[in-house]
């Protein structure tokens, strides 16, 4: 059974995808059909996600956000990711993933980083 849960909002009109629990392999499906679902969605491929809840990423789930990121930098789209906590921003540097994902510190600093596109 699935650790993962995501809800969708919306905060000054940015899409924002919260992700609570523990995101490992066999959430992967799910995961790729929400986000497919929600970049469809949008009139412009911009969004946030809120990794405040989240506990633990795996490394085919680091692949996805990667994938995911080339794939929004072709079309011009972004994503901006906030609240990881210190275990999961030291795996994002371990693996040289800070350096292309977006990574805030707050919802704020995203939206506005958001406005800016």
């Amino acid at each position: 059974m699935s650790q993962l849960q995501l809800e969708s909002s919306r905060k000054e009109g940015i899409p924002v995808l919260k992700i609570k629990g523990r995101f490992a392999l066999e959430d992967a499906v799910h995961f790729g059909e929400e986000l497919e679902s929600l970049i469809e969605s949008l009139d412009e491929p911009y969004f946030i996600m809120d990794f405040t809840r989240l506990e633990h990423i795996s490394s085919a789930a680091i692949g996805i956000l990667v994938n995911l990121k080339l794939r929004l930098n072709s079309s011009r789209g972004s994503f901006w990711i906030f609240g990881a906590n210190q275990r999961i921003l030291e795996v994002f540097e371990l693996t040289g993933v800070d350096q292309l994902l977006e990574i805030e510190s707050t919802l704020k600093e995203c939206i506005e980083e958001a406005k800016n596109q």
